[in-house]
């Protein structure tokens, strides 16, 4: 990690307190970050940090992930003291959850911080810009967290109720996600 961090954030960070999250949209409106549908004529995006993928379709929708245990959630992961910086973590994350490969990400923004007040973690969202092709409707991938699980990745239309269980800081989360984007 960077030697300009300060003594209070190298702690946080070897405490397993600070949290990347990969934000990927899709949608059918010009925006940030986003995975291009081949041939779309749409590449001009890039500029917000969780993990966010666009696609041709109306509204704004959130990759999400059924965890066999835990229920539903975001991509989420932590940031190490190895770690280049919070955007490389992000991505790091977003290959090890979702199979979504590091090199299909072309550019990563911030887009904003978040003290969840869960466990004392400060959260990143980081949007996540591609240009490959859209990503599927659903998947699974198997990932090596927590000794191994396949997590059932779906998308999640930001402005509807949910219709699925997660902890409270996922809830939360996905909110600070739905204002971060609707003022920048």
């Amino acid at each position: 990690m960077r030697a300009s961090l300060s003594k209070t954030d190298r702690n946080r960070i070897a405490r397993r307190e600070v949290k990347v999250c990969p934000v990927v949209i899709r949608s059918g409106r010009r925006g940030t970050g986003c995975f291009y549908p081949e041939n779309s004529g749409q590449q001009d995006f890039a500029q917000k940090n969780s993990a966010l993928s666009v696609n041709a379709r109306s509204g704004i929708e959130l990759l999400l992930f059924r965890h066999p245990i835990a229920g539903v959630q975001l991509v989420k992961g932590t940031l190490e003291l190895w770690d280049e910086s919070i955007e490389a973590a992000t991505v790091r994350e977003l290959d090890e959850e979702s199979g979504i490969p590091v090199k299909t990400i072309s550019s990563t923004s911030i887009l904003g911080q978040w003290e969840s007040g869960f466990q004392n973690q400060q959260w990143h969202f980081v949007l996540c810009d591609g240009e490959e092709k859209a990503l599927p409707d659903t998947w699974s991938h198997y990932t090596q967290d927590d000794g191994g699980h396949w997590f059932e990745f779906f998308w999640y239309e930001l402005e509807s109720e949910p219709q699925w269980k997660a902890h409270p800081v996922f809830i939360e989360a996905i909110s600070q996600i739905r204002q971060l984007l609707l003022t920048s």
